[in-house]
């Protein structure tokens, strides 16, 4: 089924097992964190929507805090009843359920993902792409086997993407359609036909950085190229010469960095490995989460686990007395971190 898809690998993060690639290592907090801003160009309307789709879905993670277990089987009987309706083929009735679901469970990105689906069945393929692109910045969407399982008979699907493949062939400057075909056929099992229509996602929406990463992680590199690598990836990391291990008890204690766009960001590092991070993006309420951290003093990498799930994973430069450079792994080679100072 759709929970579950994460699991700890290499103890950095969460590896999705949906798709089989490791590019989501970061979690949600990539962009929960306010260290990269999330944008969803195919949200239009937040006024009409049931749900902020201009930001990312927070991931619910298999024994995730704060989640009793009352509230999951409820959301799973939320699930099961709208994909009943949704077999019979009564979309009305299967995104009404749905949609009422997301207003008691908006962390579910099952429910999300469901969502996406039947407006995918509805041919409402602007909004179909608006929630699932929210779904797919924070992880993998639905392999075959769970994909396959929502319909009462493959044809009905088949048909279903053929009408997609249509539209998309007759409206080629479409984006919304373009991703959302690019996101049917990597749960199908065809990621090169995926990158066909990723391309062209990123040629007409250049700053749409989910599909900029998606094609990263599905493509083969070409010859002498070298594609970033991400947490989830990487198990060991060589520091440049002339960098020296990172002590941790020289990060114990408050430190704080800003950005040129006016954001500000504290975090508060304990002894006894917990931490508390807070950002402020300029003219917005504060934010904060907290958890434990651990340094990996050989590749001088800070792994902050959020206590309910997820984790942002940084290289630490040490920098003169009182000061570090922290840049998350798999921004991108044009980040230049934040610097944190006492």
């Amino acid at each position: 089924g759709g929970r579950g898809r994460y699991r700890i690998y290499n103890g950095y993060g969460y590896r999705p097992i949906g798709w089989g690639l490791g590019g989501w290592g970061l979690g949600s907090l990539i962009y929960n964190s306010g260290y990269l801003r999330y944008s969803n160009p195919y949200f239009v309307n937040p006024g009409a929507s049931i749900y902020n789709y201009s930001q990312p879905i927070t991931v619910i993670y298999n024994g995730a805090a704060n989640v009793p277990a009352s509230d999951v089987n409820t959301s799973d009987q939320v699930l099961k009843n709208a994909v009943a309706a949704f077999q019979q083929n009564d979309f009305d009735a299967a995104i009404d359920m749905t949609n009422k679901g997301i207003m008691l469970y908006p962390d579910d990105a099952v429910l999300h993902e469901f969502r996406a689906l039947v407006l995918f069945a509805q041919q409402d393929y602007q909004q179909s792409a608006a929630t699932i692109h929210s779904v797919l910045a924070v992880g993998p969407g639905w392999d075959w086997t769970t994909l396959s399982s929502m319909y009462s008979s493959v044809p009905v699907y088949t048909e279903q993407l053929r009408t997609l493949e249509s539209f998309t062939k007759a409206n080629p400057q479409d984006a919304a359609s373009h991703f959302l075909l690019a996101y049917h056929y990597m749960s199908c099992g065809y990621p090169e036909s995926a990158a066909v229509h990723l391309r062209q996602v990123v040629r007409l929406i250049p700053n749409d950085r989910v599909a900029a990463d998606l094609l990263k992680m599905i493509l083969p590199p070409e010859p002498g190229e070298t594609l970033p690598t991400n947490a989830a990836q990487q198990t060991t990391r060589e520091l440049p010469p002339g960098v020296v291990h990172v002590a941790p008890e020289s990060l114990v204690g408050v430190w704080k960095a800003t950005r040129a766009d006016g954001s500000i960001f504290d975090l508060v590092l304990t002894n006894d490995a917990g931490f508390t991070w807070k950002f402020a993006p300029r003219d917005q309420a504060s934010q904060e989460f907290g958890g434990t951290y651990s340094v990996e003093v050989e590749e001088n990498l800070l792994v902050l686990e959020r206590r309910d799930g997820g984790s942002l994973i940084a290289e630490i430069t040490p920098m003169e007395e009182g000061k570090f450079n922290f840049r998350v792994l798999g921004a991108g080679d044009e980040d230049p971190g934040l610097d944190f100072s006492r």
